[in-house]
């Protein structure tokens, strides 16, 4: 079942991509920072374009897993989705519905309704929260020692926070508009924010993966500690 489950997943954020990158289309006169010549046709701006290529890569991965057995990849794929692709799910998904109940026009204006499908927007951001958590329910995985799954997500949410204020740098447009109504302390209140709500969707992803296959966290971690010296 869980073969089926990562091969229909795969297709299903494929078909996503697929269909962004060739079929929503508007002009930059809408939104100025669309009018920016970026890489991916503009979508490596957005956090939501890097999560839902990582979801996509990491089900084809799931499916390779699948097909060859490798276990070097299925450890490679573990640790992709404990460390980056389950917390990142929520991430985007958590914070892009609350900034959207709080006042829509922050994070995605309502002009983009006539060109962004409304179920392409819930691929993005409310279905890669429950498919991620399907995955964890119908695949057992081992989580890294704890220190390395934060610092690998850290460094990829730090990364992001770079490239996006190089783009403003650059350009002088700010890829979230709620960037823009922010001061900077607020700016970096955010910032700091949205890693701490990361280090805790990683803690809640151990723990709920311990959950539905009965570990034992501080057994598990003794052991990894254990393998090492």
């Amino acid at each position: 079942m869980d073969k089926l489950f990562h091969v229909f997943s795969f297709i299903h954020f494929l078909y996503g991509v697929y269909y962004d990158q060739n079929y929503v289309k508007h002009s930059g006169d809408i939104i100025p920072i669309h009018k920016l010549n970026m890489p991916l046709n503009g979508r490596s701006m957005f956090l939501t374009h890097w999560n839902v290529l990582i979801q996509t890569f990491f089900f084809g991965l799931c499916v390779l897993c699948d097909i060859t057995g490798s276990k070097t990849l299925k450890k490679f794929k573990n640790f992709l989705h404990t460390t980056i692709a389950f917390p990142l799910a929520f991430i985007v998904g958590i914070t892009f519905w609350a900034i959207y109940a709080i006042d829509r026009e922050l994070i995605f204006p309502k002009v983009l309704d006539e060109y962004f499908p409304g179920w392409l927007n819930h691929l993005m951001h409310t279905n890669i929260m429950v498919f991620t958590v399907i995955e964890m329910i119908t695949s057992e995985r081992n989580y890294p020692k704890r220190s390395t799954g934060i610092k690998t997500l850290m460094a990829f949410l730090l990364t992001y926070c770079i490239w996006m204020n190089i783009i403003y740098q650059v350009t002088g447009y700010w890829v979230y508009p709620i960037m823009e109504v922010l001061s900077i302390p607020l700016q970096i209140l955010f910032y700091l924010l949205v890693l701490g709500f990361g280090v805790s969707l990683y803690i809640v992803g151990e723990h709920f993966n311990s959950y539905v296959w009965l570990k034992d966290i501080s057994s598990e971690q003794r052991s990894n500690k254990n393998k090492r010296s």
